[in-house]
C-alpha cells in the first residue's frame, strides 16, 4: 500500500497516503483495482465501544481510497476520504464505469467514477443518517441493475429477534457484518 514516504509513483490528491488496506475490488475491463483503508488489525479486533473512547485508537483509522493499475500492479491515484472508507462495490453493468464506498466515521456514501477525460475522481454523494449517532455503515450491496444500494449499519438500533448466536469474538473471527440481497422479489 502506498504511504507518504513511499508513494510508488501514485498521484496523491490530498494530504494522506496512510498505507492501510481493508477492501479490494477490481474492474478488469478498465484495468482498474480499488482499495479502501478503514483501519489496521489492532483497531479491527478491539471492542468497538472501547475503541471509540480510546484517543490513540481513533488516530489509527485510514482516510484513503486508492485506484490501481491491474496490469502494472501499481497504485495510480490516492484520494482522501476522511472518515475511514470500508467496503467497495463496483457497478455490475459493463457500461457503468463507477463504484461506491462508505465511510465508517463520517457515515457517507462516496462515488468513484471516471470523468469525461477518463480520469478517476471521487465525490461524497449521500449521508447515511447522523454520524454523531454512529450509524456505522458496515456493509452494503448494489442491485444487479446498478439502480439501488442497500446499506447495512450497526449500533443505530435495527432491533432483531435472536434465534441463535455465534460468539465471533470468542471464536476469534472478528466482527460479523456481511449482507446479501439476492432474492428476485427485491427487483420487482
Amino acid at each position: 500500500m502506498p504511504t507518504d514516504d513511499y508513494l510508488q509513483g501514485a498521484e496523491k490528491t490530498g494530504k494522506y497516503a496512510d498505507g492501510c488496506n481493508y477492501d479490494v475490488r477490481a474492474m478488469p475491463r478498465l484495468d482498474a483495482m480499488f482499495t479502501s483503508s478503514f483501519t489496521g488489525w489492532s483497531n479491527y479486533m478491539m471492542d468497538f465501544g472501547k475503541m471509540l473512547k480510546d484517543e490513540e485508537a481513533m488516530k489509527r483509522f485510514g482516510n484513503t481510497f486508492v485506484v490501481w493499475s491491474v496490469s502494472e500492479r501499481k497504485p495510480l491515484k490516492i484520494f482522501d476520504m476522511s472518515g475511514a472508507p470500508l467496503e467497495i462495490r463496483c457497478a455490475i453493468d459493463p457500461q457503468h464505469d463507477y463504484a461506491f464506498t462508505t465511510t465508517a466515521l463520517t457515515s457517507k456514501i462516496w462515488l468513484i467514477y471516471r470523468d469525461n477525460q477518463g480520469a478517476w475522481q471521487t465525490e461524497a454523494v449521500a449521508d447515511i443518517g447522523d454520524p454523531s449517532k454512529v450509524p456505522l455503515p458496515v456493509a452494503f450491496t448494489i442491485s444487479s441493475d446498478d439502480r439501488m444500494l442497500w446499506v447495512d449499519t450497526f449500533m443505530d438500533g435495527k432491533e432483531l429477534q435472536e434465534r441463535f448466536a455465534i460468539d465471533f469474538t470468542k471464536e476469534k473471527l472478528g466482527r460479523p457484518h456481511e449482507m446479501k440481497f439476492s432474492a428476485y422479489s427485491l427487483y420487482r
